[in-house]
């Protein structure tokens, strides 16, 4: 039996590495089935409606032939949406569409992951088995079949890093720069400390040119690196050529409020999220004790402030299955730091920026306000070092001792998060079990020597979190919400009920980001978009100026109504034609003021035109008759 298993693993092997170019086409195409598959069952979640309602702008006012530069399109960049916009020319607003683009970008992501993998370190058949972790990623699955942002700068950051490992210009890296900054600025602006401090560290390895010169060079080079991204900042806050990023403004204090909001996001008090670590909640307490001088109230503090940081790490969603689990964190960064002396003493400074990155990312991370998502484009360097561990410990170059403390670290981590007390107890149960099955594989490998072993770890991380997505997509994300609701809620299919001239008010979910009625807007292509989108521009930058709104405003959500008298007024003030009420057929689910309907159908000024069944909701649609007497009894 024993030499049956060892047989059929000979041959997969053989298979593998005998060609693993081709069997990088065939994983990557199967991860591109298997996503496209999963987008077909699509339910838009946060802020990627805002993102489709820009795009689905830039292409009303290209149709109508003005220039987009001066108008609310440019949050979180524009260029990876002019090709969607440009496509929804063709066939209108399609969420289809604009999802299909991002599963091409994240299926050529993984394709550069893996040409970094197997031709710039050189890792051959391990190129394989990290082109698997990549794709079977929950974040690569859950983001891909998005229209966030997540997918453009995921793809934008691996073309610079597989172009600066090429040793490509910096003209060219500076292009792929650009791209980043458009895609998501916040990846820009971390890269900004890391490049300098990169380039820094290769000029100060050579001893013979003058320190003078050594500093002339970094400005050189950091010139040719971001000129291109700065000219594309410049004309974005003072031209109409490029529509503004409103993030941009904030994070460089070109708001009214400066930078406090990005300073709250460093708070001491929320360290994981929004809402307050547990123990800055439980030590808070002990300053009102009586008796607490001033020395215990600053150990109070700092012991809160140390707490506070440390408990992020045990924050559900960011390190687990989920995002990225301790037994890869762990270990890939102890090795971010091992391969980092061993690039540095083989002069092979091009690989140390892999290590500079990893640590600045992570260093931001822990500091300023952040969650699962934002770990996302940093997961293929952690892959990276997680595939140069388990590469060493195949090739026995790790002592037993090593690895030891490796085995010390992750369990006393693995040991505090399961008794964290914000976590879901069915979740730590499985994140406890997941961890233990991989640290037995590569304990039975230090023991037994056994290389399959190395194989089945890998194999049970992918199947861990493929298990975690499906789990998460049928219980809580996409496919969830499609099912009970249908594709987008079926905002399309109310949204046909109208005339494009047609001014509607249409009731909102009232449900916390799940603001899917939002949708209705973009099906109707609605023109109406905040020109400061959540900041105010400080008055004397040009772009305020120029700023526009297309006209007109024909759909109108969720606006905030107490009472029928109140909500006369806003029909009325808004020249609205045609009141839309969703109600839904799940006691357990009430849309918003849905109570209120029946309230509705007595009011003299309004008629009652007809009442569609869709999925689990009825769809009541009012005419406003214009007539002005006070609202029946």
């Amino acid at each position: 039996m024993r030499k049956k298993i060892n047989s059929k693993y000979i041959k997969i092997k053989d298979i593998i590495l005998g060609n693993p170019d081709k069997s990088a086409i065939i994983i990557i195409v199967a991860s591109f089935v298997f996503i496209f598959i999963l987008s077909l069952f699509r339910f838009v979640l946060y802020d990627e409606r805002l993102y489709l309602h820009e795009t689905s702008l830039i292409a009303k006012l290209l149709g109508s032939g003005v220039w987009f530069g001066d108008y609310a399109v440019g949050v979180h960049g524009f260029l990876f949406k002019l090709p969607v916009a440009v496509l929804f020319l063709l066939s209108g607003p399609s969420v289809f569409i604009a999802t299909f683009f991002h599963v091409i970008l994240a299926t050529i992501s993984a394709y550069i992951f893996y040409k970094i993998l197997r031709n710039n370190l050189n890792l051959r058949g391990w190129a394989i088995l990290g082109l698997i972790l990549f794709v079977t990623n929950y974040s690569f699955i859950s983001w891909s079949i998005t229209f966030h942002r997540e997918t453009p700068v995921i793809f934008a950051l691996l073309l610079f890093i597989k172009s600066l490992l090429d040793k490509k210009s910096n003209f060219f890296l500076s292009l792929t720069l650009l791209l980043i900054l458009d895609a998501k600025e916040y990846i820009f602006y971390v890269l900004v400390p890391t490049l300098t401090l990169w380039i820094l560290f290769i000029e100060l390895q050579n001893k013979k040119i003058l320190i003078s010169k050594k500093l002339l060079n970094l400005i050189q080079k950091l010139f040719v690196l971001f000129i291109p991204s700065l000219i594309y900042l410049s004309l974005s806050f003072f031209t109409s050529l490029i529509p503004i990023n409103m993030f941009n403004a904030s994070l460089l204090g070109l708001t009214e409020d400066s930078i406090s909001y990005q300073l709250k996001h460093i708070s001491t008090s929320n360290y994981a999220t929004r809402e307050p670590a547990i123990s800055f909640k439980q030590l808070e307490l002990l300053k009102d004790i009586d008796g607490i001088n001033k020395v215990q109230s600053v150990i109070v503090r700092s012991v809160q402030f140390m707490l506070g940081y440390t408990e992020k790490l045990f924050y559900l969603s960011n390190f687990s299955f989920q995002s990225i689990p301790f037994v890869i964190l762990i270990p890939s960064i102890i090795f971010s730091i091992i391969m980092f002396l061993k690039w540095k003493k083989e002069f092979n400074y091009h690989f140390i920026f892999l290590s500079i990155f990893l640590w600045e990312f992570m260093g931001i991370y822990f500091i300023k306000i952040s969650h699962q998502r934002y770990l996302y484009p940093v997961i293929p360097i952690l892959l990276i070092f997680f595939i140069y561990f388990l590469k060493n410990l195949y090739e026995n170059n790790i002592k037993d001792k090593q690895l030891k403390y490796i085995f010390v670290i992750l369990s006393i981590l693995i040991l505090i998060f399961a008794i964290y007390p914000n976590n879901n107890f069915f979740k730590k149960i499985f994140e406890l079990i997941a961890s233990i099955i991989f640290l037995s594989q590569i304990y039975l490998y230090s023991r037994l020597k056994k290389r399959i072993f190395i194989v089945f770890s890998l194999l049970s991380i992918s199947i861990f979190t493929l298990f975690v997505t499906l789990v998460a997509s049928a219980f809580n994300n996409q496919l969830y919400n499609s099912i009970i609701w249908g594709n987008h809620g079926e905002t399309c299919k109310i949204s046909e009920l109208f005339q494009p001239k047609d001014i509607i008010y249409v009731n909102g979910t009232g449900i916390e980001n799940n603001k899917w009625m939002y949708m209705i807007k973009f099906f109707r292509q609605d023109p109406s978009l905040e020109k400061e989108w959540h900041w105010v521009l400080v008055n004397n930058l040009p772009k305020k100026k120029l700023l526009k709104e297309f006209c007109c405003q024909n759909t109108f959500v969720g606006d905030e109504w107490n009472n029928i008298s109140e909500f006369k007024k806003f029909i009325k003030n808004n020249n609205i034609e045609k009141i839309v009420m969703v109600k839904s057929t799940i006691p357990s689910v009430l849309f918003y003021n849905q109570e209120l309907i029946d309230q509705l159908m007595v009011q003299n000024w309004l008629n009652l035109d007809d009442v569609k069944s869709l999925k689990n909701k009825e769809v009541y649609i009012f005419i406003n008759n214009g007539n002005s007497i006070d609202e029946k009894r």
